[in-house]
């Protein structure tokens, strides 16, 4: 039964109503500034929960496609087809608007009281405005079932998002926060970085989209699906899309980004934008890799071993940093790598023959990528509020090595922080480790049963090695996950802080309407990790929309017998156990957190085990913690901070910023740092390019007069030749 509120066409009207007036509302004459932000939060409230309602009510009929037209024009000049802005709405999408209602709905409630902390007090309607116009087009973009429409909502959030990057580069300029030269001179870049990324991304992203379109003499989904090809067009489009949602998600070498950017942008605003905006980039992977174009098995190990390496480079970059935000946003791109890593292994699947084992394991492959889609965004949001706490009690401070004893001074948001932590380590009894374990599953299911029942050829070996070396950086990066949070954990939950600014502590409480969310989210990572059928049950059905089958096979007898260390990861079925370890679960955090508050003023900084050593000069630091890893790669570093004394044939400018300084010293020479290798080879193709562009400057323009009159004679014969063959034209017809 079709309930009319469920209309796509309602639903679209009435979002822009509710979201495009939160984002004009500041500006609106007479509107008082300190009520329009909380109006906007709560306009964003209603159309967040209106998502959710419409995407819990698709998923709940089980309807197949939901498709009208949103608006067509009714003149046709020249000859050309009607635009038209089509809406769709499947499984699929109805999970993404589901999720996207429910993190847009976590960050307006949290943001309610984080942006009453002081440094927020100027922009509080501009970034409520800016939030809720990144919303809509979030929320188009999911719906969208054209290639116009999807391309206008994907700029209209670029846009919207840039405003939100503005907002660091403001408050250094006008004193409101504390920033060094590095920090203020990243924020001023940000807006700029961003902007070119994403619009290379569009370009390519446009590209894919007219090979497709020209195919299918469409620009709308459906037809998109039903007239996909198999020649050259698609693996022209398969290229362009990979390089334009690829840079979208930041996989490397796209992945310098969003390190450089999310940290300009409010905290209150990174669990929408890293936990579920840059998500919009899989989403997209998912409908066009397996609607709309035929997926050959190169492509997904292609996928596959770029996500892997994604990850394992960008855990050792936020091993490396000594900025929390920063070492966040990396984590972020990392865990993007394990979803994409789930997306690849199914396509590799997926395109081996309908009848052969491999393809039966598509369907569970996407499941582990989707389920950690699912997780990250749970377990990042919660990260990131937290953090956005410490920033508003310290004042805008996040920097590692001046933070510590988050967890004795505030036991509430250094548990939340912890549980994240803990979360997205891959440790039980919390998500992560589900998402993360089906992955690995996947990937060793699809070697095994590969292994077995493919004859013994130099292909086979070579896709096995691949698949082998994907496995490999997965569980490195994983690994290094744990420890890079030891780190952070450690230092900044329970270590002590050797240059602790004066003001820490000041600031005793924080807004209830803060607690909540990161409460939702906390008992939603321990819920998911104990029960995690029901959400594995839905992915399912949504994957079965897909044309795959998602059920998870035992690998075959011969494949148990080339590897028994294979072990089947199957959550407890029994009801009561489950209750009963989630009671227990639960009883140990209410403890930890009763034990840190009673204990807070007597509790000892942490001394990496150590606890004799109580001198403040003994503190362990992110530098130390980090050492014996980094030293691996010493070779990297340059012997001295000050790149003026080095070569400039080895160190070009600094147009992105690519050295992590790791530990402050008076002198040059004492201190730490770690080159950024990817922003190193761009800052290297950036002086290329303006050195070309020099130099083809200066021979075109060299002020000889003799040659701007062989322009104006080639001009003038360019068109005459033009002119000549319209006139042929005209005369055969």
């Amino acid at each position: 039964m079709s309930i009319p509120i469920f209309s796509l066409q309602t639903f679209v009207w009435t979002i822009t109503v509710l979201l495009l007036s939160g984002a004009a509302l500041p500006k609106l004459p007479g509107m008082r500034r300190d009520r329009s932000w909380t109006i906007s939060l709560g306009l964003i409230s209603v159309a967040s929960l209106y998502a959710m309602a419409l995407g819990a009510q698709h998923l709940w009929t089980e309807s197949q496609l939901t498709h009208e037209i949103w608006w067509r024009s009714t003149g046709t000049p020249l000859g050309l087809p009607p635009l038209r802005f089509e809406l769709g709405l499947d499984a699929l999408a109805a999970f993404f608007l589901l999720l996207t209602g429910f993190f847009a709905l976590i960050v307006a409630v949290y943001s309610l009281g984080a942006l009453r902390a002081s440094h927020y007090h100027t922009y509080r309607a501009y970034i409520a405005g800016a939030y809720s116009l990144f919303v809509w087009g979030t929320l188009m973009t999911v719906v969208a079932y054209d290639v116009f429409l999807l391309l206008l909502a994907l700029e209209i959030s670029t846009l919207a998002f840039t405003m939100l990057t503005l907002f660091k580069m403001n408050v250094y300029r006008r004193g409101e926060l504390s920033g060094d030269a590095l920090q203020t001179r990243e924020a001023r870049l940000a807006p700029k970085v961003y902007l070119i990324i994403s619009h290379a991304s569009t370009a390519f992203l446009l590209l894919g989209f007219l090979l497709l379109a020209a195919s299918a003499d469409s620009a709308s989904f459906l037809v998109l699906q039903e007239k996909a090809s198999a020649g050259l067009q698609n693996q022209l489009a398969f290229w362009f899309l990979l390089a334009g949602l690829g840079i979208r998600a930041g996989l490397s070498p796209a992945h310098i980004w969003p390190p450089l950017v999310h940290p300009a942008s409010p905290t209150t605003t990174h669990a929408f934008s890293l936990g579920m905006g840059i998500k919009v980039a899989l989403f997209l992977m998912i409908r066009v890799f397996f609607q709309f174009l035929h997926p050959a098995p190169w492509w997904g190990l292609i996928i596959f071993l770029l996500a892997s390496a994604t990850a394992l480079i960008n855990v050792w970059y936020a091993l490396a940093s000594h900025d929390l935000k920063t070492a966040l946003a990396y984590h972020s791109i990392e865990n993007i790598g394990i979803m994409v890593a789930g997306i690849g292994l199914a396509i590799y699947a997926s395109a081996h023959a309908p009848e052969s084992p491999l393809a039966s394991l598509a369907g569970f492959a996407l499941i582990a990528g989707l389920f950690h889609l699912l997780n990250h965004a749970i377990f990042k949001s919660l990260l990131y509020l937290a953090t956005g706490s410490i920033e508003n009690l310290t004042r805008g401070q996040v920097h590692m090595a001046r933070l510590g004893g988050v967890l004795r001074f505030f036991p509430w948001i250094g548990t939340f922080f912890l549980i994240g932590a803990w979360a997205i380590s891959g440790f039980p009894p919390f998500n992560g480790f589900i998402s993360e374990w089906l992955t690995l599953k996947a990937n060793l299911a699809i070697f095994a049963t590969y292994a077995i029942q493919t004859p013994r050829n130099v292909t086979l070996w070579r896709e096995l090695f691949l698949l082998l070396m994907g496995f490999m950086l997965l569980v490195a990066s994983f690994a290094l996950t744990g420890y890079c949070f030891f780190k952070i954990a450690g230092l900044t939950l329970m270590g002590g802080a050797k240059e602790r600014p004066g003001h820490w502590g000041e600031e005793k409480e924080i807004s209830g309407w803060m607690h909540i969310p990161m409460g939702i989210l906390a008992l939603a990572a321990l819920l998911i990790g104990i029960f995690p059928r029901p959400i594995i049950s839905l992915l399912a059905r949504i994957v079965t929309t897909l044309g795959m089958n998602p059920s998870a096979p035992s690998p075959p007898e011969a494949s148990a017998q080339l590897m028994p260390h294979l072990i089947s990861f199957a959550p407890i079925k029994d009801v009561r156990l489950q209750i009963m370890l989630a009671g227990a679960a639960i009883g140990m955090l209410f403890f930890l957190l009763w034990f840190t508050a009673r204990g807070r003023r007597k509790m000892q900084v942490w001394e990496g085990g150590i606890r004799e050593l109580a001198e403040e000069r003994t503190h362990p630091t992110a530098a130390s913690l980090t050492w014996l890893i980094r030293k691996q790669f010493r070779y990297l570093t340059p012997p001295l901070f000050d790149k003026r004394a080095t070569s400039s044939h080895h160190y070009p400018p600094d147009y992105l910023p690519d050295i992590f300084l790791l530990a402050e010293s008076p002198t040059p020479q004492a201190r730490q740092v770690v080159i950024e290798l990817f922003r190193h080879g761009f800052n290297h193709l950036i002086q290329w390019t303006f050195s070309l562009s020099e130099r083809f400057a200066l021979s075109v323009q060299n002020g000889d007069v003799r040659r701007y009159m062989s322009y104006i004679a080639a001009t003038y014969l360019g068109t005459l030749i033009l002119y000549m063959i319209f006139l042929s034209i005209l005369a055969s017809q």
